[in-house]
């Protein structure tokens, strides 16, 4: 019995030792508050509260208050106090407001104190009055409602403007918010009325005042209406529109912009079964490779490029050779009758990146290494798409909508914005819409596709025919189907070409030679742009490199 009481006693001194400052905490209080409340003539009040504050057994630099700037009328309308002219006597005191509260930090930051202390606190209210239309009010909370020690006794004098005598009515509450209890008295002497509570203030608990005078002893010195709600409120309905039509909206407009050139498209199409002629312009000049595959899909590609090379060679512009170990190259032609005056731009282009003046051939691993045609790749789809474009196929400027889009789904990848990311670049991109003219040359090269891909055994009528066959190469090359092309034709055997120089004996290898110029194209994109890195840089292997030119280095002095 003896061992349970001394460890009993043991802990509960242990306890307390390690809780003093928590059963201390319970001693603080305030003993006493005391306002001074003066009505001035222009419309203000000055207030001076002087808190006698017992922090007991407890060490402390001193103690915060905290002044609210926001009170709310019967609407719900929150209004803004101004609050001038803070003074703290004989502590130092740190003094900084936010939108709702003036805070207060009363005491010496290197100092401690405990037991009794007394700090008084002057400012001036702007806003504090209401105005009636038979009479003025100063309704006002004396003791905060958020307080967090109890108050012993407080006391409230309220001075009324000079020379009223009539017309003046008083009310006091106690307790918590919204309480109607009245523990407290209330006296008038001359301009000067007392409020004090009867009993104790607990924990958020106020004495509150209510005074109404005759109207004209104070001037009107309204409230400014707080309009930081309703500005939040506007901001966020700002940002939810913006949101929703950057995140629906445009979204949908972009797929139904992309949808209406389909509808309309399939509404006008005639697509044929057994179309074997590339498009054809008023001019009644064929459409080359890369347009009729353009004209499809609103886009060219690295076939496109390849498909446009085999098709200059058989236009007699230069001729394309295979060695024994199928090393490709292409070889100018010293006497050509072939006129570049009927060549669109970017066909000219690739004429050029394929020979040089100055040599006799360039082979397929020169070129793919050669900065100037990784150029001209680079620019190859814009000015197949405007050479359409300027020629009455598209109603919109492709490049124009593609750098639209292209702005928008970079916006829409900072914002990390899924939707409308995926919708501006596959179908925003290419939503820019075709003429009737446009949709007219779609069916015919749509129909070209279908026939030269198409497996059906009555389709392949012309499998006999070498120069059918190398007439639609380059258009089966760009569409991607030549292995398909050349399968209808794999037991035909072949006379030389006078574009093509080597063992060119069967449609398979004419295919074989337009898979390898399409890799070596690939690559050609490859190359091309490591030339330079992503932050814009030339590499020291490139034609930019030199000394001096790289990174690091600075000079060396003395002073």
């Amino acid at each position: 019995m003896k061992k349970i009481l001394l460890f009993t006693f043991l802990s509960v001194t242990i306890l307390a030792i390690f809780n003093k400052h928590s059963f201390g905490y319970e001693t603080e209080k305030i003993e006493f508050y005391d306002n001074l409340i003066e009505i001035n003539k222009n419309g203000t009040i000055n207030v001076t509260e002087r808190i006698t504050y017992n922090f007991g057994s407890n060490e402390k630099h001193g103690i915060t208050r905290e002044i609210p700037l926001i009170k709310t009328n019967d609407e719900g309308k929150n209004f803004i106090l101004t609050i001038n002219n803070v003074e703290v006597e004989n502590y130092p005191a740190e003094i900084t407001k936010s939108r709702k509260h003036l805070s207060l930090r009363i005491g010496d930051p290197d100092k401690l104190i405990s037991g009794t202390h007394t700090y008084t606190i002057n400012y001036q209210v702007v806003g504090a009055l209401t105005y009636f239309e038979d009479h003025d009010e100063l309704f006002w909370n004396t003791v905060g409602t958020e307080s967090e020690v109890p108050v012993t006794r407080t006391t409230t004098k309220l001075i009324l403007p000079h020379d009223i005598k009539d017309g003046v009515d008083y009310i006091c509450y106690t307790g918590v918010k919204d309480s109607k209890e009245s523990n407290c008295d209330i006296q008038r002497v001359n301009e000067a009325i007392f409020f004090n509570s009867t009993k104790p203030l607990e924990v958020n608990e106020t004495l509150t005042i209510a005074v109404k005078f005759p109207k004209g002893y104070a001037d009107v010195l309204l409230p400014k209406e707080d309009r930081f709600d309703i500005f939040i409120a506007i901001v966020v309905i700002v940002l939810l529109t913006l949101y929703v039509l950057w995140n629906v909206v445009v979204p949908i407009l972009t797929f139904l912009k992309w949808r209406k050139d389909r509808v309309n498209t399939r509404n006008h199409q005639q697509i044929v079964a057994a179309w074997f002629e590339p498009p054809e312009r008023e001019d009644r000049k064929k459409f080359s490779p890369a347009e009729t595959l353009a004209i499809i899909s609103k886009s060219t590609n690295h076939s496109a490029i390849s498909a446009t090379i085999i098709y200059l060679a058989q236009q007699g512009f230069f001729t394309i050779s295979v060695d024994e170990k199928g090393k490709v190259a292409f070889k100018k032609k010293t006497d050509t009758s072939s006129s570049k005056k009927n060549l669109t731009q970017f066909e000219k282009d690739i004429l050029n990146s394929v020979t040089d003046k100055d040599k006799d051939s360039i082979d397929l691993e020169t070129l793919k290494k050669s900065t100037k045609f990784y150029k001209v790749i680079a620019s190859f789809q814009n000015k197949v798409l405007n050479h359409l474009y300027e020629n009455g196929y598209f109603q919109d400027d492709p490049k124009k909508i593609q750098n639209k889009y292209m702005i928008l789904f970079v916006l829409a990848m900072i914002t990390i914005s899924l939707l409308p990311m995926f919708t501006f670049i596959l179908l925003g991109y290419k939503s820019f819409a075709k003429t009737l003219k446009g949709i007219q040359k779609y069916s015919e090269a749509l129909s070209l596709k279908n026939f030269l891909s198409s497996q059906d055994e009555q389709l392949n009528f012309q499998s006999k025919n070498q120069m059918f066959f190398e007439k639609l190469l380059p258009y089966a090359t760009a569409f991607g189907v030549e292995k398909v092309w050349a399968d209808r034709f794999s037991d035909l055997k072949f006379t030389q070409s006078d574009w093509c120089e080597g063992d060119i004996l069967n449609a398979t290898t004419y295919s074989t030679l337009s898979r390898t110029i399409d890799s070596g194209v690939t690559s050609a994109k490859t190359y091309g742009s490591s030339g330079k890195s992503r932050s814009g840089f030339s590499s020291g292997f490139s034609s930019g490199g030199s000394s001096g030119g790289g990174g690091g280095g600075g000079s060396v002095g003395s002073w």
